[in-house]
């Protein structure tokens, strides 16, 4: 997995006590959006701490061998949802046939969990969990112009799987403010664990795609066991985190692009959630356990 031409990827979550893990042992996951105008849910220069467990956007399901099986929902304004100091458990359990995720030509597709203990998991065992959204603005995360200590488990993006013989499979989180995940001062254990059958993740031409896990106990593991790791993300601007001004401490931990996986088969596995605003997502002083359990076929 590379994210080429970096410029900066440090976003801090600090005081939260997260474990995000990605444990994708998928076959194959194929999506294609391919020229939707945007899925996107925006909440962008708020002050608002909310919630986000981005598995709702990725048990986005699109059986393979599809010419263009593309989800838009474009141009919306925002749909953040805060649920800040709840003790909620979000849980998706998708059995779909494919569960993929992209959120392309976003502003900012951002989770943050800051001072939280929630653990935030995603296991996809699904055939296929491919997130492809080439050509798109970004598939990122931004907490932009927020006060919200934002930690980002993109995990949605993370367990998105794709076996080759696709027409174009290319994950991109292009042009994108950020595509960050944060959990400094955190005890998580964020682990990638993917035993696709291609587990690839390249960022290319992306301002940055770093992770900074500063004052963290947290065990970042990859462990992939897979056939090929192959994920274009050509012609991306950037899958880069950026928390911009915002007074937030913020960490990137950037396991949404690592585990990217384009299903095969399909004419055009992109899926973008282009043109919008922001998905930003705080869940400050939460015990929220986000669950994403797709064992898909």
């Amino acid at each position: 997995s590379a994210s080429n031409d970096q410029n900066s990827a440090s976003i801090s979550a600090s005081a939260s006590h997260s474990a995000s893990v990605s444990a994708s042992q998928s076959a194959s996951a194929s999506v294609s959006a391919s020229q939707s105008a945007s899925a996107s849910v925006s909440a962008s220069q708020s002050t608002s701490a909310s919630v986000s467990s981005s598995q709702s956007t990725s048990a986005s399901v699109s059986a393979s061998q599809s010419t263009s099986a593309s989800v838009s929902s474009s141009q919306s304004a925002s749909a953040s949802v805060s649920s800040s100091q709840s003790a909620s458990a979000s849980v998706s359990a998708s059995e779909s046939a494919s569960a993929s995720v992209s959120a392309s030509q976003s502003a900012s597709a951002s989770v943050s969990a800051s001072q939280s203990a929630s653990a935030s998991v995603s296991a996809s065992q699904s055939a296929s969990a491919s997130v492809s959204s080439s050509q798109s603005a970004s598939a990122s995360v931004s907490a932009s112009q927020s006060t919200s200590a934002s930690v980002s488990a993109s995990q949605s993006a993370s367990a998105s799987v794709s076996s080759s013989q696709s027409a174009s499979a290319s994950v991109s989180a292009s042009q994108s403010a950020s595509a960050s995940v944060s959990s400094s001062q955190s005890t998580s254990a964020s682990v990638s664990a993917s035993e696709s059958a291609s587990a690839s993740v390249s960022s290319s031409q992306s301002a940055s795609a770093s992770v900074s896990a500063s004052q963290s106990a947290s065990a970042s593991v990859s462990a992939s066991q897979s056939a090929s790791a192959s994920v274009s993300s050509s012609q991306s601007a950037s899958a880069s985190v950026s928390a911009s001004q915002s007074t937030s401490a913020s960490v990137s931990a950037s396991q949404s692009a690592s585990a990217s996986v384009s299903s095969s088969q399909s004419a055009s596995a992109s899926v973008s959630a282009s043109q919008s605003a922001s998905a930003s997502v705080s869940s400050s002083q939460s015990t929220s356990a986000s669950v994403s359990a797709s064992e898909s076929a």
